[in-house]
């Protein structure tokens, strides 16, 4: 076990994995920088903040996950300081289902996703093994990296929602987050419906599933009547509001602070701020849903330790 406190150079191994990462977190990271603030971080000289994480400082950021991964791999002793760093802040901070359950806590909206969560960890071994083998094939792909973008972009978000009690700038803020929950969507919806057809009996492909159009994904994981499966999953895809979704896309989308209404003009649709806060929460929710917690629950369903995955 090396010394906790002699501070070791990223290998060529992580540094392979930062560079997949600059295109996951849409930046570009200096090594050396990387480097010092590991170094700071192990000796206790830096103090992270869940702001300065996700609102800026990618390379505090990279040196706080390869430090995780590090002590993930009972590379640093368990009794340093960057250790309990890591497994007390650090884990909780950089992990989205931590975001994303303390979200649902506070909202009461876990009941839309407990059917989804069981039946995917009561999947019988075969189709848990089709199920993170999907999993895996998106991640692997551009559409993984679209979604990582995407979630690390609302991610900074929804920081900032929780850190405000105006309404009006929570209303702005909210408004940047489902727009980068969309993408989301686009990613994580197909990975839904990827897992109702192993139901089925099927095995999906992930590039077959994105391919398919939006309107027909979520069609096939809300109508019951004909797909039996579809009860697991239809409540959280029952959360998307098209005509929301059309106008963000469309910039067809009007906050107004004076009067405290959010309207739709092409459609003449007119919202309170407390109604459109209401629909804002369920898209909000569903994003980090799929942003992190779901990917959590597949791979539980295998019954694996999740991979650090950089």
């Amino acid at each position: 076990m090396p010394d906790p406190s002699t501070f070791e150079p990223l290998t060529e191994l992580e540094k392979k994995a930062l560079r997949k990462q600059e295109a996951r977190w849409s930046t570009s990271l200096d090594f050396d920088r990387v480097e010092k603030c590991m170094n700071n971080i192990i000796r206790g000289d830096v103090q992270l903040t869940p702001q300065n994480i996700f609102q800026g400082d990618s390379d505090k950021r990279a040196a706080a996950v390869i430090l995780q991964q590090r002590q993930s791999f009972n590379k640093i002793d368990a009794d340093s300081l960057s250790a309990k760093a890591n497994t007390t802040y650090f884990q909780q901070i950089l992990n989205q289902v931590a975001v994303g359950k303390r979200f649902l806590d506070e909202t009461g909206t876990y009941w839309r996703f407990e059917p989804t969560v069981e039946k995917t960890l009561n999947l019988t071994e075969t189709q848990a093994e089709q199920a993170v083998n999907l999993y895996g094939e998106m991640k692997t792909s551009d559409h993984g990296t679209i979604l990582d973008q995407s979630s690390d972009k609302f991610l900074k978000h929804v920081i900032g929602r929780d850190k405000t009690s105006d309404q009006t700038e929570k209303i702005a803020i909210s408004i940047e987050a489902v727009q980068d929950a969309l993408g989301i969507y686009e990613i994580g919806f197909p990975l839904l419906l990827g897992v109702k057809r192993i139901l089925d009996g099927g095995d999906p492909s992930m590039e077959s599933l994105q391919q398919l159009r939006a309107s027909k994904v979520r069609r096939e994981l809300t109508d019951t009547d004909e797909h039996e499966n579809s009860v697991f999953f239809d409540l959280v895809i029952s959360a998307y509001k098209s005509n929301v979704r059309n106008a963000l896309a469309h910039g067809d989308l009007v906050n107004d602070p004076s009067d405290q209404t959010v309207r739709i003009p092409n459609r003449d649709v007119s919202y309170t701020y407390d109604e459109f806060e209401t629909i804002t929460t369920e898209h909000i929710a569903v994003a980090l849903f799929l942003a992190g917690m779901y990917q959590s629950t597949l791979s539980r369903s295998h019954r694996q330790p999740d991979n650090l995955d950089l």
